[in-house]
């Protein structure tokens, strides 16, 4: 299941991530696996099934029932409407402690391609049941540890004296939102400091670690109002902890993951200001605002000196069509996110094909 897994983006089930997934090309996909928050599905349509129902049908045939982490996200609150409704209570009830998680353990048990994601607890009992509970499903089991939740370590050690046998166990360390200002050096001898020490508070299980995180901004024009080149600090961060000399030595193969190239945090609606089109590379976010419109956006884009005309994957196409006049059901922001996700991705999954990425801060431990 893990074998040919690559990257390991964090998503949450949305339309825009659900057609990104979708677009990618089939053996892009199995290089993949993403850990999902299950969000419930903004849209009611007859005969559907539920909120919950049409997000699992969404991304189960985006990504071909191919075996995924699935996680859960925090109930929505910005829409109102009977079905949005509906769809918290589902959530909500997913989120209630009773019995080891009892409703999302059986939730996921009636997803047969789902990894399930442990919800943190403070109660030792609780969370010992609802791990071992998910063990006996024998998918395995994901554990998130958030950076703001100063990585989860007291809900962590919770778990000391179980035996995941060899069970597969992807750990990941999310950083969440990497700042602009923030001293990567700093941050990845804390974040390789703390994935030593959780290694040693588990026992047993088929390990796999996975550093994630995002630089993706939240705000465009006071970057610049028109042009940016970013570095991704995440994938800067990610070859600082692979080659970190103490991860090497205890046989640690740090794998990469991120946020699939959106903001970390709770994401707001996307069109905000200008007209923007979004150009990922594999080290860096490029951006072209034009106020008057994606048209002109876009077509400085295929203009861009970092332009490939060699890449080859739906997101890329879409942009050469865009800008050679063809803006069918481009005229808005929404699906321009579609296209930044699934060029990121694409990308991202074969990053590894050619090496490391090189560190272009000085690693000091």
């Amino acid at each position: 299941m893990l074998d040919n897994a690559a990257y390991f983006p964090c998503l949450t089930i949305r339309k825009s991530e659900c057609d990104a997934l979708k677009e990618l090309a089939e053996p892009t996909k199995d290089r993949l696996f993403p850990i999902v928050r299950v969000q419930a599905w903004s849209r009611a349509k007859a005969g559907a099934g539920g909120p919950l129902k049409r997000s699992i049908d969404h991304i189960s045939e985006a990504f071909g029932g191919r075996p995924m982490g699935l996680d859960i996200a925090s109930p929505r609150t910005d829409l109102t409407t009977e079905w949005a409704a509906q769809g918290r209570a589902e959530v909500e009830a997913l989120q209630d402690p009773q019995a080891g998680f009892e409703a999302w353990r059986a939730f996921v048990e009636g997803v047969p391609w789902a990894m399930p994601t442990a919800i943190w607890h403070n109660d030792p009992a609780t969370m010992r049941t609802q791990v071992q509970g998910m063990i006996s499903l024998g998918r395995g089991v994901v554990l998130r540890l958030r950076r703001s939740q100063n990585w989860n370590l007291a809900q962590l050690t919770h778990l000391v004296g179980i035996d995941f046998g060899n069970a597969p166990l992807i750990i990941v360390l999310d950083h969440e939102q990497i700042l602009p200002n923030e001293d990567l050096t700093a941050v990845g001898v804390l974040t390789q400091n703390n994935l030593l020490s959780i290694d040693n508070i588990l026992s047993g299980g088929s390990r796999q670690f996975v550093f994630s995180g995002s630089s993706f901004p939240s705000q465009f024009s006071v970057i610049h109002p028109e042009y940016a080149l970013l570095n991704i600090r995440e994938r800067q961060l990610h070859g600082m902890l692979a080659t970190s000399l103490p991860i090497v030595q205890a046989g640690i193969d740090v794998k990469y993951g991120d946020h699939a190239a959106v903001f970390a945090a709770d994401r707001e609606p996307a069109f905000r200001g200008a007209p923007r089109v979004d150009y990922p590379t594999a080290t860096h976010w490029i951006y072209h605002r034009c106020p008057s419109s994606f048209a002109v956006a876009v077509g400085r884009v295929r203009g861009d000196p970092l332009w490939d005309d060699a890449l080859l994957c739906w997101g890329a196409q879409r942009i050469r069509t865009a800008a050679g006049g063809n803006m069918t059901g481009l005229n808005a922001q929404g699906p321009w996110v579609t296209v930044r996700l699934n060029i990121h991705m694409h990308l991202q999954a074969h990053r590894d094909e050619g090496g490391a990425v090189p560190v272009e801060e000085e690693w000091q431990d």
